[in-house]
């Protein structure tokens, strides 16, 4: 190949190299910003708390059963009343910071995420360059102000597991609509006690 067509050649092969980073740094959405809470298209916080921590008796003693061994449909039944009708909120501690904030501040650190929420709570969300892993070891989960977390993109949106003290665990996924001004977390808190898992959506409006 005479020499000025492998330059050439050359130059065509970086110029497609660098536009494949470009594009795999583009598939990564831009979080950062100034969000505030959609009240009407987003879930009551405060709501999806109510009534979880309902215990009921085993018919055949008095040894309290958990709900999970209950398999009957009317038993769920049961459940979804009992819960309807007990209005007490259960307690959170500091994850109420993250999941009634009205306003979250998202601040780029490299690859890192920054979370301010309603200018009091802080976390720090660093995403795993190779994806999830799970180990017997368990280091992959990382401490922060509310636990252990490990945190991973998965496609176009950024998954949080925590492992919460002293029990529990919960799952946030971080995602943007197609027009990429709107943030919508998703989060599901799973707690042994409780009779079902809080599956909360919100929505977050883009200000700046």
């Amino acid at each position: 190949m005479p020499y000025v067509y492998r330059i050439r050649f050359f130059q065509t092969l970086c110029l497609a190299m660098l536009g494949g980073v470009c594009l795999q740094a583009a598939a990564t959405p831009e979080l950062a910003g100034h969000w505030e809470l959609n009240k009407k298209g987003s879930d009551d916080s405060h709501e999806r708390l109510e009534g979880l921590r309902v215990v009921r008796a085993d018919p055949d003693g008095d040894t309290p059963r958990h709900p999970g061994e209950s398999s009957s449909a009317f038993d769920m039944l049961d459940i979804a009343k009992e819960r309807h009708q007990d209005h007490q909120e259960t307690n959170i501690g500091e994850l109420s910071g993250v999941l009634h904030t009205k306003a979250i501040v998202i601040t780029r650190e490299g690859n890192d995420f920054l979370l301010t929420y309603d200018d009091r709570f802080k976390r720090l969300l660093k995403p795993r360059p190779d994806g999830p892993r799970y180990s017997a070891k368990g280091d992959e989960f990382v401490a922060n102000a509310i636990g252990h977390s490990m945190v991973y993109w998965q496609e176009e949106s950024l998954i949080v597991e925590t492992l919460l003290a002293p029990r529990g665990t919960m799952n946030e996924e971080f995602s943007l609509d197609g027009a990429h001004h709107q943030l919508r977390i998703h989060t599901i808190l799973r707690n042994p006690d409780w009779l079902i898992d809080a599956d909360i959506k919100r929505r977050f409006d883009f200000v700046r």
